[in-house]
């Protein structure tokens, strides 16, 4: 997945552009250097679940029907595990001792999410239709390959799931919201090595919290548009780091001319 991000050590107009194809980690820390030998240390601002339903759309889009399926189905199950999180600490109760005793059983968290859901919001939580389960299952445990309809329907179920339930909690537990997100980036800062200097980045993930109070009018369509804009850097990487570096003067034009070239060459082969 590529992101950019700026280099801030670097005192430049316009700012000196990093565009970077990063594998995805646990830790939700990225390691990169910029033209001029700056280490920097990036730590992604989102949570787990927000993440996994990112790149299931990213995987909707580039065609990966399959693992756009897995990943929606683990954002919706990593998202479980966050609300456990959000109401044990309500509650003033230990997640480890209820989540670890379901962590690998995908019915089990099911159900301890609907339970904690219903007790504590005395409501019950939006699922997926039996539908989408079935193909869920059908996908995982016997090999099916979804359509793009298919896999859109079933983004589309996990997103409203998500989208209602997040949208509640960041009215009724915004202050544990927060002190959540805060404590995951600061044990995301303690993985980065010494010598680098640290920024954040944020992005649309169509789930984030960060931008959950303007959901009003979003929509799973929408939430697609928004990831396409990730596909246009990635195919563009080239070309906005030579325009950027053309401005700054870190290239020639001729150079850049060269460059734009073998893009445009690159182009037409395909």
């Amino acid at each position: 997945m590529y992101l950019m991000t700026a280099c801030y050590q670097c005192d430049t107009t316009p700012p000196n552009i990093i565009i970077k194809d990063f594998t995805l980690n646990d830790d939700g820390v990225y390691i990169v250097e910029c033209s001029k030998g700056h280490k920097l240390a990036i730590i992604m601002q989102a949570e787990v679940f927000e993440i996994l339903f990112f790149n299931a759309t990213y995987n909707l889009l580039k065609k990966n029907y399959s693992a756009a399926i897995l990943n929606y189905a683990a954002a919706l199950e990593k998202y479980y595990e966050f609300y456990i999180e959000v109401i044990c600490r309500f509650n003033h109760e230990s997640k480890d001792d209820k989540w670890n005793a379901v962590r690998k059983k995908s019915g089990a968290q099911l159900e301890l999410f609907e339970n904690e859901y219903f007790n504590n919001e005395d409501r019950k939580p939006y699922l997926l239709t039996g539908e989408l389960r079935n193909l869920r299952n059908r996908v995982i445990h016997h090999g099916h390959f979804p359509s793009y309809e298919e896999v859109k329907e079933y983004g589309k179920g996990v997103f409203i799931a998500i989208k209602e339930d997040l949208d509640f909690l960041n009215k009724k537990y915004k202050i544990i919201l927060q002190e959540i997100i805060v404590e995951h980036n600061m044990q995301k800062a303690k993985k980065i090595p010494a010598g680098y200097s640290i920024s954040t980045t944020l992005i649309d993930t169509g789930v984030s919290i960060s931008t959950s109070q303007n959901w009003n009018n979003m929509t799973f369509e929408k939430v697609i548009d928004n990831a396409k804009l990730y596909l246009i850097i990635e195919d563009n990487a080239e070309s906005i780091m030579a325009i950027t570096n053309l401005i700054r003067g870190d290239i020639s034009l001729e150079e850049c001319k060269t460059l734009f070239l073998k893009i445009l060459n690159q182009f037409i082969k395909k």
